[in-house]
């Protein structure tokens, strides 16, 4: 805030746009944290939106006392409570947001209560006191514009310390810059306050003409630091539970197989061993069932692992990592009767081959799998073509083809386009997945019992 030492200021106008201007930043972070406070029910974004605002009602009130002293109008005690009181909030709300998003939990609230009563009992304590003595104008510019300064720049100064010494966070970029300016912001209120005292002690000081836009661009500064801070913060928890809820996926999946894998054994002996053939019939629907959970659990498993593993580059000749993985998928249920037909115009490239095998080996499964039987020329027609700029790899088949009402689902997790088959609905999505993992893209066009061609387009790296 700039303070004035004389009663009408030669940088009238400047003045008056600087404090509009910091009004309107103000309202703007006000509504910013609001709007995050109601996205993510957190308390302590209720309490920086309260302080933002207050901090608007503040420069507001300077708005209105400047005018006021410009057209030499004696008595501005409504206005500067005004400020007194909203300045005062500014600071209390700053503190309690910062001490709540530390502490990761709400303050109580009959300690918000008694702090906030007396914050307003000092406010307005410190406006009346020789608001009516003709005399005590230097007491009335030091309690007034000297307790906001020294507020501010106490506050400002504590909330650095509070930001910088926490130690339950990471440090990053964000908490760094805002402990800077949360810095910097106080110590320009201390200069403040020091020239205030200054001048009670008719030493006159003037504040240099552009410590107003300082103020303006500090103000900016903290309120970009705090919204930065917050989005790194949920990012950062956003990542800790992504890596918690894949090792729940894997080690739980894990886990579930072993039992499965007794089931499945159980149900097979028991098959030979009983006689009567309701029982056998019984035996093969649990044998059945058992294998299909099996098959979803380890498509979990893919996934996890997939999410896990760190990619690693080499240099793959395309043609024998295709006979490879066709010979793992030639038993498929379905696949002697089918024409594979290999096109392409070179044989390299540099990539994943584990994600790699996973793109192609559930879509030449799903191709498998969604043949048409009664086609009279059943084929899946694989294309590897690499240009100057990406490497395209597409699979198509004439098999039944995906349904129109189907087709903007087909890469969600668990979404079968038809209940034929035994298909667990992961094998599309886990596919797509590996391809944004190498960088690429697929797409695919689809018609209802004439075929698919799926299209997976990746870049081409600097060593292919």
């Amino acid at each position: 805030m700039t303070v004035f030492s004389s009663p009408i200021s030669d940088n009238h106008a400047r003045l008056l746009a600087i404090y509009c201007l910091q009004m309107a930043m103000g309202l703007l972070i006000g509504l910013i944290f609001y709007h995050f406070s109601k996205s993510y029910q957190r308390r302590f974004l209720s309490s920086w939106s309260y302080s933002w605002f207050a901090f608007a009602v503040y420069m507001l009130g300077s708005f209105l006392i400047t005018e006021q002293i410009a057209r030499q109008i004696p008595n501005r005690t409504f206005y500067s409570g005004l400020c007194q009181i909203s300045a005062f909030l500014h600071v209390f709300f700053l503190l309690r947001g910062t001490l709540e998003f530390l502490k990761g939990k709400p303050l109580r609230r009959s300690t918000t209560y008694i702090t906030l009563g007396i914050l307003i009992i000092l406010a307005v304590a410190s406006v009346l006191l020789w608001y009516d003595n003709p005399e005590g104008a230097t007491q009335r510019y030091l309690l007034r514009y000297g307790m906001r300064t020294f507020v501010s720049s106490a506050g400002f100064l504590l909330a650095t310390w509070l930001v910088f010494s926490n130690r339950l966070f990471h440090r990053g970029f964000a908490q760094k810059m805002l402990a800077f300016f949360f810095l910097l912001y106080g110590l320009c209120q201390a200069y403040y306050f020091l020239i205030i005292v200054l001048n009670a002690l008719s030493i006159r000081f003037q504040i240099p003409s552009f410590f107003g836009l300082l103020d303006l661009t500090l103000i900016a500064c903290v309120g970009m630091s705090m919204i930065i801070w917050l989005l790194e913060n949920e990012r950062e928890k956003l990542r800790r539970t992504n890596q918690e809820l894949d090792s729940f996926l894997y080690s739980t999946s894990h886990d579930l197989r072993a039992p499965i894998a007794s089931i499945l054994g159980l149900t097979s002996l028991s098959k030979f061993e009983v006689q009567d053939e309701e029982a056998k019939k019984l035996f093969g629907m649990i044998e059945d069932r058992a294998r299909k959970m099996d098959l979803v659990i380890e498509d979990i498993l893919l996934v996890a692992k997939s999410k896990k593993r760190v990619s690693q580059i080499d240099r793959i000749d395309f043609s024998s990592f295709l006979k490879n993985l066709l010979e793992e998928i030639k038993f498929t249920e379905g696949a002697s009767s089918i024409r594979f037909i290999y096109e392409n115009n070179q044989n390299y490239l540099h990539s994943d081959a584990a994600q790699l095998k996973i793109i192609l080996g559930n879509l030449l499964s799903n191709a498998i799998k969604y043949h048409n039987p009664d086609q009279e020329n059943p084929f899946i027609k694989i294309t590897f073509i690499k240009d100057e700029e990406n490497v395209r790899i597409s699979v198509e088949d004439n098999g039944k083809g995906i349904p129109a009402q189907s087709q903007s689902r087909v890469f969600e997790m668990f979404f079968r386009a038809t209940l034929q088959g035994n298909g667990t609905g992961l094998g599309l999505y886990i596919s797509k997945e590996a391809v944004l993992r190498l960088g690429g893209d697929i797409t695919f066009q689809s018609e209802e019992n004439r075929g698919s061609l799926f299209t997976i387009n990746l870049p081409l790296l600097p060593t292919s």
